[in-house]
C-alpha cells in the first residue's frame, strides 16, 4: 500500500469513525460500579488523578492480577469495557468497588480503537489516563511510585508517557494439545487457570531483547521528544513468528476535551498539537508493559483470534503463531517454549534501563533524588 492510499484511507475513515464514537454512547450498557467517578472520588478529577482504562474479553485468567496491580500502584478507579466474555471476567470485575464495568457487542476489529477512544472520553477527562490490555503489567524505571511519577509530568508540563511492550514468557513452555492441529476446537486443561499477581511474575519471568531494532521517536506535528525516547520493534516474537511487531505505545496520557487515539498504540498528534501544546510533549523517560500474553492459556486464544478474524488484517498475527505451534504439535511436543540462548531472567526493572531497552534522562533520575530530601 502507498503512502498516498495510507493517507487517503485514513482521511475517510477519520469522519466514520468520529460517527461511530458518537452512536456508541448510545448502545452502551452499564453493569457495574459508578458512571461518573467524581462521585466516586469525591472530588473532580485533577491532574493529580490517574486511572485505567481496559478493553476485554475473555479475560478471566488475568483479570485479578490486572486489578490488584493497578490497585496496589494507587490508580484511583479501572474502568473494563467488556466485548463480549463467555467466562467469569464480568464476575470477577464486578466483586471489586474501585472498578466501574460497562459493554458492547460491537465487533472488536472495527471497534477496538473506537473503544478506547470512548472510554478517554466518557471516563477521563482531566485527569492522567493509563490505557493497558488485561495482559499488561505496568512498571516505572528506578522505582518511582506512581505519586511521583504524576508529580514529575505535571510540574514539566509533559503529557504523554511512552511505554515499552516486553513479551515475558516461561523458560518451561506453554502446553500444547494432544489433538490434530486442525481441530481449533481442542482447548488445554489450562484454559481457565485464573492467575494470582506474584505467581504470574515468578512463572513467566523470562524474556529476550536480542532482536529488538529501533528508530527515532518522529511524528508529523509532534514537539521535539527527547533522543533517547525511541520507537521499538520485534524481540522474541519477531525471532520466534517472525513479526516485526510494534513494541512503542503512547498509553499515559493526560485528557481533554478531544484526545484521541489514532491506533492501538498512538495518539493523534495533530490534535494535541493544536489544542493542547502545553501537554503535547513525550516524557523524557520511558516505562514498561510486562506484557503477559504467552501464558498458560496462549494456544486456546490463538484458536479464538484466528476463528474470529478480529484483530490485525483478519488476525494474520495470529494466524503466524498458529503456524509455529502446528508444527510442534504435529512434532508431538508436549509443550512449546519461547527461551533462547539469548534469553535472560528478569531480576528488576531497573535491568531494564542498564541494558537499553527503557530510557530515563538525568533530569528524571535527578527529580527522584530531589523528592527524598
Amino acid at each position: 500500500m502507498t503512502l498516498a492510499l495510507s493517507v487517503l484511507k485514513a482521511s475517510i475513515r477519520a469522519p466514520i469513525d468520529e460517527l461511530r464514537l458518537f452512536a456508541l454512547r448510545f448502545s452502551v450498557q452499564h453493569l457495574h460500579g459508578p458512571q461518573r467517578l467524581d462521585h466516586q472520588l469525591n472530588h473532580k478529577l485533577s491532574h493529580q488523578d490517574a486511572i485505567v482504562l481496559c478493553v476485554v474479553k475473555d479475560g478471566e485468567s488475568l483479570v485479578q492480577a490486572f486489578i490488584e496491580h493497578y490497585l496496589s500502584l494507587g490508580f484511583k478507579h479501572i474502568v473494563f469495557l467488556d466485548n463480549g466474555s463467555t467466562d467469569a471476567t464480568i464476575e470477577v470485575i464486578k466483586s471489586y468497588e474501585q472498578t466501574t464495568l460497562v459493554a458492547s457487542d460491537k465487533p472488536f476489529g472495527t471497534y477496538l480503537v473506537i473503544f478506547k477512544n470512548f472510554l478517554l472520553q466518557t471516563f477521563g477527562r482531566g485527569c492522567w489516563c493509563l490505557i493497558a490490555d488485561v495482559d499488561d503489567v505496568l512498571h516505572f524505571p528506578l522505582e518511582r511510585s506512581l505519586h511521583n511519577v504524576l508529580r514529575y509530568l505535571n510540574e514539566n508540563s509533559y503529557g504523554t508517557v511512552c511505554i515499552q511492550m516486553l513479551d515475558m514468557f516461561s523458560k518451561a513452555g506453554m502446553p500444547l494439545p494432544t489433538s490434530e492441529p486442525a481441530d481449533t476446537t481442542a482447548k488445554t486443561s489450562a484454559d481457565t487457570k485464573q492467575w494470582n499477581l506474584a505467581t504470574l511474575t515468578s512463572v513467566f519471568n523470562a524474556y529476550d531483547l536480542s532482536n529488538i531494532t529501533r528508530s527515532p521517536y518522529v511524528r508529523k506535528l509532534q514537539p521535539k521528544t527527547h533522543p533517547g525516547i525511541q520507537f521499538l520493534y520485534g524481540g522474541i516474537r519477531k525471532t520466534v513468528f517472525k513479526g516485526n511487531c510494534f513494541l512503542t505505545k503512547e498509553a499515559m496520557m493526560f485528557v481533554r476535551r478531544g484526545t484521541r487515539l489514532e491506533s492501538s498504540h498512538l495518539l493523534k498528534r495533530f490534535l494535541l498539537k493544536r489544542f493542547f501544546l502545553k501537554r503535547s510533549e513525550v516524557a523524557d523517560f520511558s516505562a514498561v508493559f510486562l506484557h503477559y500474553k504467552f501464558t498458560e492459556d496462549f494456544y486456546g486464544t490463538t484458536v479464538k483470534a484466528i476463528e474470529a478474524e478480529n484483530h490485525w488484517h483478519k488476525s494474520k498475527e495470529y494466524k503466524a503463531y498458529f503456524s509455529v505451534l502446528k508444527k510442534q504439535i504435529e512434532n508431538q511436543q508436549p509443550a512449546f517454549s519461547l527461551w533462547q540462548p539469548s534469553s535472560l531472567t528478569l531480576r528488576h526493572i531497573d535491568d531494564l534501563v542498564e541494558q537499553d531497552f527503557l530510557f530515563v534522562s538525568t533530569e528524571f533520575g535527578n527529580a527522584g533524588q530531589l523528592s527524598h530530601r
